[in-house]
Formats: structure tokens, sequence, C-alpha cells
């Protein structure tokens, strides 16, 4: 009976004992798997550290350039209001000139039949203008032929060294133009006798010279007044036994 009782408090003793060993066991897994954890933890937290670091070198990046941002959105505020302010008085402005230009068209549409009639009469006085410019230099042109021929100073070969050969006693036509103006011709050359004539004949009613034998003889220079008709130059010999020859040159003047 005694030995039971001993007995009793040694298994009680035992069941706690085995309970606080069954306890420090789990105690221990528990405190291992918490440790496990703890680092796993520590290392979320070191890199959680090492991104909050980087997002605040943003945040102060961010910071600088959002403050940089305000202070242009500020100038650019403040350059609206100065350009604002400068709008109303360039549209009234704006206004003004629009008036004027409304204005000026209607003073366009009213000219506008003036200057078309304006332009037709430019253009009739222009068109008289030029026929008046060609009137007057066709009566320059007009003009300096007559001072010409006032003078005199005008001049046509008629015949160039023509070589006439005759018989005795015969006449021969060196050369017949149509005279327009009055004026005289210049007869000069040789001849091979000294019984050589010019003689000059006009159809001018009334010319004075037509029966006339103008001594040439063996050569000389001659002047012979002609009026405007057809003239004929005739060079003549009066010999009774020789032949004649002779080379003659006509210039008229006039």
């Amino acid at each position: 009976m005694t030995n039971k009782l001993f007995l009793i408090p040694g298994i009680f003793l035992l069941i706690i004992v085995s309970g606080f060993i069954y306890y420090y066991f789990q105690t221990s897994a528990a405190i291992s798997n918490n440790n496990i954890t703890l680092s796993s933890l520590q290392s979320d937290i070191a890199a959680y550290k090492s991104q909050i670091d980087s997002l605040e070198e943003r945040l102060s990046s961010s910071t600088s350039e959002a403050a940089d941002l305000q202070a242009r959105v500020m100038s650019l505020q403040n350059q609206f209001l100065s350009v604002n302010s400068q709008i109303i008085p360039l549209q009234n402005e704006n206004a003004d000139y629009r008036a004027q230009i409304d204005s000026l068209n209607e003073q366009l549409s009213t000219y506008g039949s003036e200057a078309t009639e304006l332009e037709a009469q430019v253009a009739s006085l222009q068109s008289q203008l030029s026929s008046a410019n060609s009137q007057v230099s066709s009566l320059q042109s007009q003009n300096s032929d007559l001072t010409s021929i006032l003078n005199l100073s005008r001049a046509s070969i008629k015949a160039d060294q023509v070589i006439i050969n005759q018989s005795p006693d015969e006449s021969s036509l060196i050369v017949t133009f149509d005279a327009d103006y009055a004026g005289y011709l210049v007869i000069f050359g040789t001849s091979t006798t000294t019984n050589g004539y010019i003689k000059v004949k006009d159809t001018f009613s009334g010319y004075p010279y037509n029966d006339t034998e103008y001594l040439f003889g063996t050569g000389t220079t001659m002047k012979i007044p002609v009026l405007p008709g057809t003239v004929s130059v005739y060079f003549g010999n009066s010999n009774v036994l020789y032949d004649a020859a002779a080379t003659i040159t006509v210039t008229y003047y006039y």
C-alpha cells in the first residue's frame, strides 16, 4: 500500500515531464519556423527599404521637377494674362479694320465701273496716240524726203558708163526714166569725136529744152535741168565721114 502511494506521484511527475518535453520540442520547432519567417521578413524589409529609398529619391526628383513645372505654369499663366489683356484691344482694332475694309470694298465696287470706262478711254487714247505717232513718223519721213528734194540733195544714177558706138551723123538713146520731181541731170564722160552732143527730151508739157543739142565734144561734164515726166537722154554726132564712140554716165539729182 505504501508503494502504491509513492508510485502515483511518480507517474504524475512523469506525465508532467513528458508534457514539458513535448511542449519544448513543439516550441523549438515553432521558434525555428518563426526564425525562418523572421529572416524572410527581414530580407523583405531590406528590399522594401531599398525600394523606399529609391522611391524617396524619385519623389525628391519629382518634387524638384514639380517645382520647376509649377514655376513654368506660373510664367505661362502670367504670359496668358498679358496676352489676354492685349486680345480685347486687338479685337477692337480688328473690328475697325474690317469696317474700313468693307467701306473700301464698297468704294472699289463703285469705282470699278468707272475704272473700266477709264481703261477703255485710255486704250482708245493709246490707240489714237499710236496712230498719231505713226502719222508723225510718216510725216517726218516725208518732210525729210521733201527737204532733200527741195535741196536737190538726193541722187540716182540712171546710166553708169554706158558705151555708145555710132555711124556718122547718128543719135543713140542712152537711158529713159521717170522723173518724179523737178531737178537736174549731171552728164559726164568721153567720146572719140569733137562733134559729139547730148540731147534731153522731157514729156513735161512746155519743157523748153527738148530740141536743144548740148555740145559734148570729146568729153565734158554738164548739168541739164529737168521737170517731172519721162526723161530720155541721147548721145549723137554730126560727123560726115567718121564713126563715133562714147562712154557716158547720167545721174539724176532731185
